[in-house]
């Protein structure tokens, strides 16, 4: 048998090197978070293909004389499970008789959105004159803030926001952690319950650095929040948002009627149909004098 003390040492030799390697984690970790910049953090070269992951601009013919829109949010501007014909921004287009360009993204945050913005090759393809936009629009649903430090696209490594004395920053977290279900699990109780980071303020940040990055990309075009599905909490964030400048648009208030009824979703989804977007776009057109 093993005597005490040589069994000691190897229980502090065990210990020593488990808290060396911790250490060795938590430094890499704390280093990348202050390397990566969270308004442009890394995102693998094939994260986005523009065949598959983004719809075309909707280009109307007699538009000659008229201003653009861009559209931006998740699946539900991206247009999930429905044609083409049928999504938000050519039905929007058709309306208005004006050229949509379609950024949305399914499965996307504001974080993807920036990431477009920033990245000028995806934009010159999805915007094709960036000079004559009169409407940003952003399609706001409640699960949003949440995409901000849970991921919802599974080829991108995984960024947790921490709190910061001078501004929201993030952990990076390698691939193989990412896929751990208890880590996600962890994670998403952690931040729903606002250990870690304001949601409502991290949101905030990143829609003024959009703004800010339309008001550099297409000058003179408005940035409209369009509010699709949102819950009580998010009022007082939506009203902060009003008095820093944005324009907000419920959808419950120009319409009579529950967009949310499933004659207004897809057969398999809460996804907006054909028909809601149909209904949306005069009334959304009206509050906007388009």
């Amino acid at each position: 048998m093993i005597n005490k003390k040589i069994r000691n040492r190897i229980i502090k030799i065990i210990v020593t090197n488990i808290s060396l390697i911790i250490l060795v984690v938590i430094g890499t970790e704390l280093l990348a978070s202050s390397i990566f910049d969270h308004f442009n953090y890394y995102y693998p070269p094939e994260y986005f293909s523009i065949n598959n992951d983004f719809r075309y601009p909707a280009i109307y013919p007699e538009s000659e004389g008229k201003k653009d829109i861009v559209i931006a949010g998740c699946s539900f501007t991206y247009g999930d499970k429905l044609n083409t014909n049928e999504i938000f921004s050519s039905i929007l287009s058709n309306f208005t008789h004006r050229n949509v360009y379609n950024i949305g993204l399914s499965g996307g945050s504001p974080r993807d959105i920036l990431y477009i913005l920033n990245n000028t090759e995806i934009l010159n393809k999805l915007i094709i004159n960036k000079t004559n936009i009169e409407y940003f629009i952003y399609t706001y649903i409640y699960d949003h803030k949440r995409r901000l430090y849970s991921n919802t696209r599974p080829t991108v490594p995984f960024f947790i926001p921490i709190k910061n004395y001078k501004k929201l920053q993030y952990i990076y977290l390698p691939l193989l952690i990412n896929h751990s279900y208890i880590i996600n699990y962890i994670n998403y109780f952690l931040y729903n319950k606002g250990f870690f980071v304001n949601k409502n303020k991290l949101f905030k940040l990143y829609m003024q650095e959009i703004k800010n990055k339309i008001k550099s990309v297409c000058k003179s075009s408005e940035f409209i929040i369009l509010v699709y599905d949102y819950e009580v909490s998010d009022i007082q964030m939506f009203t902060e948002l009003e008095k820093a400048g944005f324009k907000v648009i419920y959808l419950d208030k120009i319409l009579n009627f529950n967009i949310n009824d499933d004659q207004y979703q897809v057969p398999d989804k809460f996804h907006p149909n054909a028909k809601a977007w149909q209904v949306i776009v005069p009334a959304l057109a009206k509050e906007l004098n388009l």
